[in-house]
């Protein structure tokens, strides 16, 4: 454990475990204090969830894959929907409900989901997240939450009409293409890679070559999903037209064909255009819509080509540029500034040591009232402070850490069982070390190592002693 540590006579080598002592003469001043405070902001944002905690992360890639998956099957549902048998009808009705009703329970989620202000810091005030998302996504998440199945079958429910034929119908196939707005929601794909970078390993990889080739693979994907919203197209003009003689689905005599088979030579043709490829294997569009959505689909495959290329041409170069210019280990030590300030045998006894347990951390959160550690378990974690406040307590002592400070270190450098529980006072970023991972740093310097586990062994006999008189002192008062 660590903490502000004075400069002086009887200064041991490892400063930051005397707070152990120091936190117990406190116990008495401060602790009423903060528990009632702490107590305060902890019913203050009940039921937010910090914009960095791994429930916030899991959910954000389920409502992706779940827009994805929209994207896909929303064109489809909008030109096969005749085509479609009825145990295919009925399962994709079901799915289609099922994501109306997400995407609106998403809408009332986003109320309790924390956020980030300008310089960064994590917001849970419900009622600044709440005036941010009004005036931000809250209007295009409830157009893309339209529930149009939802409506289609309750219309059939009260006027016993046949869904088949509602779908059929030109009104409702209009009143459909409205969720294709939900595309809106890719836009969020860019807060999930953020959270992404935050809540896995940031030691693990540079950062900027992951996000070069995210890009990339975005680029590549939406290139996918506009060839396939294009296949779409062109077979449901033919539908909204019924079928004239000119158009190209009865002069390729596919009408009364599989979907499978309506959608390859749908998609034949998409490619074609988009890739200004002329081949005689396909009809020259002769009707004027079809013309006009083969300019336009001209016009889409440059640009998809002329993006790709560009975004290909930054990701190589962005990793030789940072393949030779940045090291993790100074990215790392920038991001724990507030560790490295510290007074911490760990961060100051050895710069090669202090490098080498920086590119070993683990980014982790923690919200107000989590149990950190638990007492008397095992001792496979140590963790560093990146900013909030944490409450270190057992049966003898009782204290708090901040910013920089340090904890778990003793029973983590003998790999016994921990001496105290600590919870998280408020919002905690923290960096952990694995024992694992410090076995590793231990073969490369292991008289480092020596040294802090000498220290750490003095210290522990001296707060050891120190409890065995208080407990004597307390019986002899009581007697």
């Amino acid at each position: 454990m660590s903490g502000n540590s004075s400069s002086g006579p009887g200064k041991t080598p490892f400063p930051g475990l005397k707070y152990l002592e120091q936190g117990r003469q406190s116990e008495c001043v401060e602790g009423n204090e903060n528990e009632e405070k702490n107590e305060a902001e902890g019913e203050t944002y009940r039921w937010v969830l910090h914009p960095r905690c791994h429930l916030r992360h899991y959910y954000l890639v389920f409502m992706v894959v779940l827009t994805f998956a929209n994207l896909i099957t929303i064109p489809l549902d909008m030109a096969f929907s005749d085509d479609m048998q009825d145990n295919a009808h009925k399962y994709w009705v079901a799915f289609n409900v099922f994501s109306d009703i997400m995407f609106c329970i998403d809408v009332g989620f986003n109320f309790r989901m924390g956020i980030f202000s300008e310089d960064g810091q994590a917001i849970l005030d419900p009622k600044l997240i709440r005036k941010d998302y009004f005036s931000s996504w809250f209007v295009p998440d409830v157009v893309a939450a339209f529930p149009v199945d939802i409506i289609i079958i309750i219309v059939e429910h009260f006027y016993h009409a046949d869904t088949l034929s509602l779908v059929a119908s030109k009104m409702v196939r209009i009143l459909m293409f409205v969720r294709v707005l939900s595309l809106i929601r890719l836009l969020r794909v860019p807060k999930l890679l953020r959270f992404c970078f935050e809540l896995e390993n940031v030691s693990d990889i540079q950062l900027e070559v992951v996000r070069k080739s995210f890009r990339v693979f975005f680029v590549f994907l939406m290139m996918v999903l506009i060839w396939h919203w294009n296949t779409c197209v062109q077979y449901f003009l033919s539908v909204m037209e019924e079928f004239p003689q000119d158009c190209w689905v009865v002069q390729e005599k596919i009408v009364n064909n599989s979907i499978g088979e309506k959608y390859s030579y749908a998609s034949f043709r998409a490619f074609s255009q988009m890739a200004w490829r002329s081949t005689e294997s396909i009809y020259s569009p002769r009707r004027v819509d079809e013309r006009w959505i083969a300019i336009v689909s001209m016009v889409i495959g440059y640009v998809m080509c002329f993006a790709f290329i560009s975004c290909l041409v930054s990701a190589v170069g962005c990793m030789s540029v940072t393949g030779s210019g940045y090291k993790l280990k100074d990215i790392m030590a920038e991001i724990c500034s507030s560790m490295l300030n510290k007074d911490s045998m760990f961060m100051k006894l050895n710069r090669e040591f202090t490098e080498a347990i920086l590119i070993k951390l683990e980014n982790e959160f923690f919200n107000p009232g989590d149990i950190i550690i638990h007492q008397n378990a095992a001792a496979d974690h140590m963790f560093f402070i990146d900013y909030g406040r944490v409450l270190v307590m057992n049966e003898s002592f009782h204290m708090e850490l901040c910013d920089g400070d340090h904890f778990g270190e003793i029973s983590f450098l003998f790999g016994g069982r921990q001496l105290a529980t600590v919870s998280a006072l408020t919002t905690c970023s923290l960096f952990s070390l694995s024992f694992q991972e410090f076995q590793e740093i231990e073969k490369e310097f292991p008289h480092v190592v020596n040294e802090l586990r000498a220290a750490a062994q003095q210290l522990k006999n001296d707060l050891e002693s120190d409890e065995l008189c208080l407990q004597v002192t307390s019986a002899s008062s009581s007697v």
